[in-house]
Order: structure tokens, then C-alpha cells, then sequence
């Protein structure tokens, strides 16, 4: 049983989250399909505003920085080879002057949806514009994803990778444990096929919404949709050594169908606005959720002074006795293992 004073003090202070935090509450409620409870949090949704407003790892500004994570994958997977970094500015017009070419990918190294390939069209004055405008970006004001706030702002190009597929796979990792993976084509086009996979390979499926009628739609087994399937296995391996000591991060990887490219680290999947599914349904988002242990954020680990320090020791309280009187157990994450 929870004790009654931090029970009391959480019922308050996820009240006073409320009226501090307004928007971003209601849009986890529409998802959480109720009100939510974030200075307790369960629901993915709650989860994500929660390590939004409260959980300030400090290494998050590093490895969320698409420039700086590339060396930290590199010592923990040396074997994964990241594309190509052909240059790196901080000013717009010294990235405009490095012109472009079809063989590469422009990218912002601070956030998401910034990214620009190629096509002959562009201009030295429109890519300098372009460049401003996301050097202006700051995604730690429009979605409260504060680490973005503390990453040294560049443009930087990157070896465009040629596939005929290409294909991404997003692990979803606890602490170096994978709970699910998507695997995506065509990725962020309007043309996109993705479906989640467990660790085992089985397919999860991604839920639908048509009208008011539930379904679930399906790529199929992975030995079908891929060549070669072990590319997920290894993106798994990778994602667990790069995630170990991460209470919950994304380790995004690109394949050309044979070799396997790090990608970037994500600390707030899809912003924090998950979607909602069929209750007791076993999505990837339940099963991050069931395996996401909030003892372990650098939040509930760190001594804190004030009001932080007196909700993180009430919090950490509350999630011990959860987990000891905890009636249902965790979605079991099988072994990294997939049929060729």
C-alpha cells in the first residue's frame, strides 16, 4: 500500500502539474483517453510529458545531438558504421557556401524535420534561408523537449546512403534491454509502411483507427518483408549496448538491405503524443511502459534540494511499493533472437 502522506502530496502536486502545464495535460489526456497523472506517471503518454518537465539527465543534450552521438555510439559499437560527416557549420552561410549534391543529406543537428535532400533545385540564398529558419528552431520551447535547449546548434551534411529499400529500424531499449522494434520504409515520406516487432521477432502490428472499429495493421513476418532479416537482430545488440544505463531511449538505425548505419538517439518518441489502442492490448507502447522503471531515471537517482528533492523521495517511494505490490507482471522480453 502506498503511503498516505505521498499519496496525498502526488495527488496535489500532479494538480498543481495541471495548472502550471495546462496544454500539454490535456493533449496526454486525449491520448491517455482520461485524466492523467503525471507526477505518478503509468501511461507512455504520462511517461514522456513527465521526462519532459522533470527528467533533465544531463547526458540527454549530448546524445541527442545528431553530431556529438556519433562518437558515443562509435565507443560503445564500434562495429556499426555511422554515414559518412562531410561537413559542419554553425553559421547558415558558411553551410550555404558548401553547396549541394544529390550525394548527400543535409540535416539539423537539434531536433526533428530537418532535413533536406537534394534535387538540383536549390539555391545558395534558399539553402542559407532554410538554414537560418532551422537554426532558429527551438524545440525546447515548442514541445518542452528541453534538452534541444542545451545542444550547440549546426547544419552538418552527411554521405547520402543508396538502397533500393532503405529500410529503419527504431529499437526501443530499457536500460539495455530491447522491449520492441519498428521497422520502417519509406520512412517520414507519405508513402511510409511500418509495423512493430517483440524482441523474439513476432509482429505486434500497429493499431488503426477507422471510425469508431479498431484493426491492426501488419507488414508480415520479417524473413518476408526483409532480405535479411538478422539486421534486426544486430540493430537489437547495438541499441542494448547504447541504451545500457538509459532508463528509455530510441536507438534509430538505417540498412541498405545488408549493412546495418547508426542513425540518431531520441529521448521523446513521437514528442510524447502516443497514440491510444484497444486496452489490455499488448502495443509496444504498453510493453515500453511495463518495462520503463522510472527508479532508474537520473530524476529519482539524484539528490535534489526543495520542492524537487521532497516529490523525488515521495515518488521514489511510491514507485517501490507499486512495484512490490504489483499484481500483474511485465510483458516478457524474449531473447534477441530472429529467423533467418
Amino acid at each position: 500500500m502506498f503511503p498516505v502522506a505521498d499519496r496525498f502530496f502526488l495527488h496535489l502536486f500532479n494538480a498543481a502539474i495541471f495548472l502550471r502545464h495546462p496544454v500539454e495535460v490535456l493533449r496526454v489526456a486525449r491520448d491517455r483517453g482520461g485524466y492523467p497523472d503525471i507526477a505518478c506517471p503509468s501511461h507512455q503518454s504520462e511517461r514522456l510529458l513527465w521526462r519532459k518537465l522533470f527528467d533533465h539527465n544531463p547526458l540527454f543534450p549530448v546524445l541527442a545531438d545528431k553530431v556529438r552521438a556519433r562518437d558515443y555510439v562509435a565507443a560503445r559499437c564500434p562495429d556499426i558504421a555511422a554515414p559518412e560527416l562531410l561537413w559542419s557549420h554553425s553559421d547558415a552561410a558558411a553551410a550555404a557556401a558548401e553547396g549541394t549534391s544529390a550525394d548527400v543529406v543535409i540535416k539539423a543537428n537539434h531536433g526533428c524535420d530537418m532535413n533536406l535532400f537534394p534535387d538540383g533545385t536549390e539555391t545558395r540564398d534558399s539553402c542559407e534561408s532554410l538554414y537560418r529558419r532551422w537554426l532558429a528552431t527551438d524545440y525546447s520551447a515548442r514541445r518542452k523537449e528541453w534538452c534541444y535547449r542545451d545542444i550547440p546548434r549546426r547544419i552538418f551534411a552527411e554521405r547520402r546512403i543508396r538502397a533500393k529499400r532503405l529500410v529503419d529500424i527504431l529499437v526501443h531499449c530499457c536500460d539495455g534491454k530491447t522491449v520492441g522494434v519498428a521497422v520502417i520504409f519509406a520512412h517520414k515520406t507519405d508513402h511510409d509502411r511500418y509495423s512493430f516487432y517483440r524482441p523474439d521477432g513476432s509482429e505486434i502490428g500497429r493499431f488503426l483507427r477507422e471510425g469508431r472499429k479498431w484493426d491492426c495493421f501488419r507488414l508480415g513476418p520479417l524473413d518476408e518483408i526483409l532480405d535479411d532479416p538478422s539486421i534486426v537482430t544486430r540493430a537489437m545488440a547495438a541499441g542494448e549496448k547504447i541504451s545500457a544505463g538509459l532508463d528509455y531511449a530510441r536507438i534509430d538505425f538505417m540498412s541498405d538491405g545488408q549493412a546495418l548505419f547508426s542513425g540518431e538517439i531520441t529521448f521523446y518518441h513521437r514528442s510524447g503524443y502516443v497514440p491510444p489502442a484497444p486496452r489490455k492490448s499488448d502495443n509496444l507502447y504498453a510493453r515500453i511502459a511495463a518495462n520503463w522503471d522510472l527508479r532508474q531515471s537520473w530524476f529519482v537517482q539524484t539528490a535534489h534540494r526543495g520542492w524537487r528533492g521532497v516529490y523525488a523521495r515521495a515518488l521514489g517511494r511510491v514507485l517501490a511499493a507499486r512495484a512490490r505490490g504489483r499484481t500483474r507482471t511485465a510483458p516478457v522480453v524474449a531473447a534477441n533472437k530472429v529467423s533467418p
